[in-house]
């Protein structure tokens, strides 16, 4: 009986242990998630990282398709007027995405928090009544 219950013990300091670094883990991630929350960087899923004007007007000319006027070497882009109009919309997409990723991780490590504290606290009690009963029998 006094190999069971050691075994029941251990078992449960180890969920202990697992849900103490889940929680920690969970709450560093929920704090680094807040500041992203709350100052979303522009980052592009795929491709290259344009967090300026400039870099996103040399990136679309580079992409630029060639006109009719492809035999002379010269390539048709649009103008900076309409370069700065997709360059806004693209920054406030990648920003929105930004803060919405932001927003799952609060939510999903949030939810990790509370499993882990509940785990921590039932599987705790759980080891202090074994104690308690091997104690008195």
């Amino acid at each position: 009986m006094e190999q069971h219950n050691r075994i029941q013990q251990l078992y449960g300091y180890v969920v202990c242990l697992i849900a103490v670094i889940v929680f920690l883990i969970a709450s560093l991630n929920i704090v680094n998630a807040i500041f992203d929350r709350i100052r979303p960087v522009t980052m592009q899923q795929y491709g290259p990282y344009l967090d300026t004007f400039e870099a996103y007007q040399m990136q679309q000319r580079q992409l630029a398709p060639n006109g009719p006027a492809q035999k002379e070497g010269a390539v048709e882009t649009p103008p900076d007027s309409e370069l700065r109009k997709g360059y806004e919309s693209w920054h406030r997409e990648q920003q929105a995405y930004a803060s919405w990723q932001a927003t799952k991780s609060i939510v999903t490590n949030s939810i990790m928090l509370i499993i882990a504290a509940a785990l921590f606290l039932s599987h705790w009690r759980w080891i202090r009544r074994l104690t308690l009963n091997a104690n008195n029998g």
